[in-house]
């Protein structure tokens, strides 16, 4: 069932700059194409029968398109997007005839070449709430979707928000890698530069100290020497002495 509003542009969501600083975190506005994702959004038009489904982002001024089936535009301004609409809720938003809409009525995506007249967004929500953008059905005629699409089509969002979280969990291991194997060969080379600066000095502390240590021994053993050479020559004295007195006596 198509909703008649005022024709004006809808007011920026709660924490709107919170919302596109974890936009900008996930790091998926103007990345090349994924498999997965270009699998899913095929499906989605595929499980609700349009002719175009896409995997929108909206950005601050703009809705980029991260997978795409049956459109050539890789990106549309804000001001005429859908899916802006659809960050206001966290539920599906349908137009069925975006003729009859007056959100709508006068969008360049409705009255020119795209011709729109259908749309369906399933939100893609993140753990904490925000809403990245969607994953949206179009058609260029009217129509409605049925319960089981219309639960296809959030099924198939909370996968690629799934894809999503993989994703951005691969690339924050592989940056935590990268900065550990950075610390590690910065803390290789502190250590190398510790060692370099102390061993220099210290082994010609050593040097010295056993030049030194090799004269003081040395010294000693002279002193040593001398002592006990004085030592028996006045021994051998004494000696002589004695068996003097006891030969001639006193």
């Amino acid at each position: 069932m198509t909703t008649l509003l005022k024709n004006r542009k809808p007011s920026a969501p709660p924490q709107e700059q919170q919302r596109l600083q974890v936009l900008d975190q996930y790091d998926l506005l103007d990345t090349s194409s994924d498999e997965e994702l270009d699998q899913l959004t095929e499906l989605a038009a595929l499980v609700c029968g349009t002719p175009i489904a896409v995997i929108s982002l909206v950005a601050s001024n703009r809705q980029w398109f991260k997978a795409k089936v049956g459109l050539t535009l890789t990106e549309t301004p804000k001001s005429s997007s859908f899916c802006q609409h659809a960050l206001q809720t966290p539920d599906l938003l349908e137009v069925t005839d975006a003729r009859k809409d007056l959100r709508f009525v006068n969008n360049p995506l409705v009255v020119g070449e795209a011709n729109i007249r259908f749309y369906a967004g399933a939100p893609l929500i993140t753990p904490q709430g925000h809403v990245l953008g969607t994953l949206c059905v179009i058609d260029t005629v009217p129509r409605i979707l049925t319960p089981d699409q219309r639960m296809g089509l959030e099924v198939l969002a909370r996968q690629v928000m799934t894809h999503f979280e993989l994703r951005r969990n691969r690339i924050a291991r592989q940056e935590e890698q990268k900065q550990l194997y950075q610390f590690q060969c910065a803390l290789q080379t502190l250590q190398e530069q510790v060692k370099e600066s102390f061993q220099t000095p210290l082994t010609q502390a050593m040097q010295v100290l056993q030049h030194s240590e090799y004269h003081a021994l040395k010294e000693k053993v002279k002193e040593g020497i001398a002592q006990f050479t004085q030592s028996g020559i006045a021994l051998e004295t004494k000696i002589e002495s004695l068996l003097h007195s006891a030969v001639f006596g006193r």
